[in-house]
């Protein structure tokens, strides 16, 4: 990776500073040989001895060189750490909070980086195309979204990376209709088109010819209600509409890998953000959120974040 900054020392100590608080998360304390480093971030040897003197110097760190046997880390000041890293308070964008399974994932989320003293800020935003658009401009640092969603974005070219699972996404699709109109008769179905999970729903259930998409969710319910279209893809948890006007008719015959694909919640991260995929999977693995996002659909846990 090649460094196109002003000052590339600057660059590569931030660089650094990100390797070794993942590297102190783990309990891994021996350093890798300066000329990997130097390899790996395109720069001189000297480049990079200057950045970890710097961390040295600033007291991030501490190190024990032991001749042969390499350099370890000595003691780890995290805040400083954090601070050289250039990290400042990370941005996480998921889903609308409208069902539990989503507070429950926020949740755990922020209990993951609240346990290793990480500062956190947790966003919601509607549609997987969007928390994807928003990821790649680089206005958050990674997204939540369903397995499901995540494949269809790599079908796209969407730059993007999984980090891991990390527990339920809370889907579950229905057809929304006006009460009386049977699901089975309708010519054509709305969807959100900015949504990467029902994009790839309705290509997968529906011919071309029986689906009408570029909407946006929150109009859904609307265009049912006021005739405008027959029926809707909607999601049975994060929708609550008034059964006097609406009958939810649940999707059925859907194939057990989609089902589980859309039920998967993962975190996702840009490509060229291969540091922060590590941290992330230590501090919002699925051993740390699932648990968290249980207890809160369970009731047993308060929401937090």
């Amino acid at each position: 990776m090649g460094m196109n900054t002003m000052n590339k020392q600057d660059a590569i100590r931030a660089e650094l500073a990100k390797e070794l608080i993942v590297q102190n998360l783990r309990e891994e304390y021996r350093l890798r040989p300066i000329k990997e480093y130097a390899e790996q971030f395109g720069v001189g040897l000297g480049t990079v001895q200057a950045a970890l003197n710097d961390l040295k110097v600033s007291g991030a760190v501490e190190l024990n060189a032991c001749g042969a046997q390499g350099t370890f880390l000595a003691r780890v000041d995290q805040k400083a750490l954090w601070k050289m890293s250039g990290y400042g308070i990370l941005v996480g964008l998921l889903p609308l909070d409208t069902g539990r399974s989503i507070k429950g994932l926020a949740t755990g989320i922020y209990e993951g980086f609240t346990r290793y003293d990480l500062p956190i800020h947790i966003l919601f935003a509607r549609g997987s195309a969007n928390r994807t658009e928003i990821l790649t401009r680089g206005k958050s640092d990674f997204v939540v979204m369903s397995e499901m969603a995540y494949q269809y974005a790599l079908e796209l070219g969407k730059p993007l990376m999984k980090v891991g699972e990390i527990g339920r996404r809370g889907c579950s699709y229905g057809i929304l209709t006006r009460k009386g109109a049977p699901a089975e008769t309708f010519r054509q179905i709305a969807y959100d088109n900015y949504s990467y999970e029902q994009r790839a729903l309705v290509r997968a259930c529906w011919p071309e010819e029986q689906t009408c998409g570029r909407y946006l969710g929150v109009q859904l319910a609307d265009l049912v209600r006021t005739g405008q279209v027959e029926a809707a893809l909607v999601n049975h948890e994060a929708e609550r509409e008034d059964g006097q006007a609406f009958e939810l008719h649940p999707l059925n015959g859907l194939d057990p890998e989609m089902k589980a694909q859309m039920d998967r919640a993962v975190i996702v991260v840009s490509t060229e953000n291969r540091a922060l995929m590590d941290l992330l999977a230590i501090v919002a693995s699925k051993e740390i959120v699932t648990p968290v996002q249980e207890a809160v659909i369970r009731g047993e846990q308060f929401v937090r974040y």
